[in-house]
């Protein structure tokens, strides 16, 4: 089992999700540059982008060698085999 991260921590060394809010100022960056790079990093496995408008989440994971598979979801789930989570896209978008 993987230490648990200091609650201050503004970092995370290897990281195996990435989750970010899709802002319409950077939209462009967000779904080209940086998506991008974070698979750059060996240890992100999945790369989640929530879409509070369409309230979608599009979900980029690692595949075999070096293929990156994507699917949009606006419901059901999401299987986040590594590191073995599985998280329902409405939560994603609840009210608080």
């Amino acid at each position: 089992m993987a230490a648990r991260l200091d609650p201050d921590a503004t970092t995370v060394s290897e990281p195996l999700i990435v989750v970010e809010v899709l802002s319409p100022s950077t939209k462009p960056v967000d779904l080209g540059f940086k998506f991008q790079g974070y698979f750059r990093l060996p240890s992100v496995q999945h790369h989640l982008i929530l879409d509070t408008e369409r309230r979608t989440v599009i979900h980029h994971r690692r595949g075999a060698g070096e293929l990156i598979e994507t699917r949009i979801a606006a419901s059901g789930e999401l299987c986040l085999d590594l590191p073995g989570l599985t998280i329902g896209v409405g939560g994603l978008f609840a009210e608080p």
